[in-house]
C-alpha cells in the first residue's frame, strides 16, 4: 500500500489507529478496532467496484471476443466452462466474472438464449423434428429445450412453428 494513492491512504491510516489502539487498549478497544476494520473493508470493496466500471481494456475486450466467438462456433455441442475459460487463459471463476460484468448476464444464461435464438430460423424452416433441432442447437434432451423455449418465448417450438409457416 502506498500513501501516495488517496484510498489506500486511508487504508494505512486506519491501520495506524489499530496500532495505536492496541497500545492503550481504552474501555471501547474492540469496538473501535472493529470499525476501523469494518472502514478498511469499505475502501477495498469501493475500490473493487471502481476498477470493476472502468472501461475494459484491449486485453480484456480480446478476451470477451474470443468467449464470444467460441460459444457461437461451438454452440451445438456440450460447453463447459472449463473449455470456455481455458480458450481465454483464466480461472474458471474470473471467466465467469470477465462475461458478466461486460455482458450483464452470466455466460450459461447468454449461451442458452443463444441456442434459443439459432434455433428460431430451424423452427421457422419446418425440415428437422423438435428433437432434431433442440439436438442442433446444444440442448441435452428436447425436454429442455421445450421448457427453456417456452420461459424465453412464451410459447412452444411446435407453436412457433405453427404461427411462422
Amino acid at each position: 500500500l502506498s500513501p501516495q494513492e488517496s484510498w489506500q491512504r486511508h487504508i494505512l491510516e486506519a491501520e495506524e489507529k489499530i496500532y495505536q489502539l492496541s497500545q492503550s487498549q481504552p474501555e471501547t478497544y474492540e469496538l473501535e478496532v472493529q470499525r476501523l476494520l469494518l472502514g478498511i473493508w469499505s475502501g477495498l470493496y469501493r475500490h473493487r467496484e471502481n476498477q470493476a466500471a472502468a472501461p475494459a481494456g484491449p486485453e480484456r475486450v480480446e478476451r470477451l471476443r474470443v468467449i464470444l466467438s467460441y460459444l457461437h462456433e461451438n454452440y451445438g455441442e456440450k460447453i463447459t466452462l472449463e473449455d470456455v475459460a481455458k480458450q481465454v487463459g483464466l480461472c474458471k471463476s474470473e471467466c465467469c466474472r470477465l462475461f458478466k460484468r461486460n455482458m450483464k448476464q452470466s455466460l450459461f444464461d447468454y449461451l442458452l438464449h443463444y441456442r434459443i435464438r439459432q434455433s428460431l430460423p430451424l423452427l421457422t424452416m419446418g425440415k428437422d423434428s423438435i428433437t432434431d433441432i433442440s439436438i442442433q442447437c446444444g440442448f441435452s434432451s428436447p425436454s429442455y429445450y421445450t421448457k427453456l423455449f417456452r420461459r424465453f418465448m412464451d410459447c412452444t417450438p411446435r407453436e412457433y412453428m405453427a404461427s411462422h409457416r
